[in-house]
């Protein structure tokens, strides 16, 4: 996809071609992001859990992606449809 085609599906449709839902439904909850935080999702999209529903909260950024890099690591060998556990850090 060139610029021009991205810039134009952001102008059509920006909440469904960035899947901005999550936001979106942050936002509608009450929920602010500050400059330096980014949404954390729990559990992961990327589970099957999630599809039971997520909590998400504002983090900063650096804690964020100091997850994911480490989440994404530990995964990045499992096969499709392996179990893991996660243990929710307060």
């Amino acid at each position: 996809m060139n610029l021009e085609t991205f810039l134009h599906s952001v102008q059509e449709k920006p909440v469904d071609f960035l899947s901005l839902q999550p936001l979106q439904r942050f936002r509608d909850e009450g929920g602010e992001l500050k400059p330096g935080e980014l949404l954390s999702v729990y559990p992961p999209f990327c589970t099957k859990e999630s599809a039971r529903g997520v909590s998400l909260k504002a983090i900063p950024a650096l804690e964020r992606i100091s997850f994911l890099a480490d989440f994404a690591r530990q995964i990045a060998g499992l096969q499709e449809g392996t179990e893991i556990r996660m243990k929710p850090v307060e």
